[in-house]
């Protein structure tokens, strides 16, 4: 989230929830198999987040 808001320019308390774009129920299954994803991409507002292990990126739409 920190991320979106340096993006975006906006504070985290004016974004929606993350959970309104991902379930955290799912993620936390996700990363909790072995191997973990290398790479997770969703959508959130007008950005396509990528983690990736060590970095975050954001694109815009």
């Amino acid at each position: 989230m920190r991320a979106v808001t340096t993006a975006s320019n906006q504070p985290i308390l004016d974004l929606p929830p993350l959970a309104n774009s991902i379930d955290p129920d799912s993620l936390d299954q996700l990363f909790a198999s072995s191997p973990a994803p290398d790479l997770l991409q969703f959508r959130y507002e007008a950005y396509l987040i990528t983690v990736e292990p060590g970095h975050v990126r954001i694109q815009t739409d």
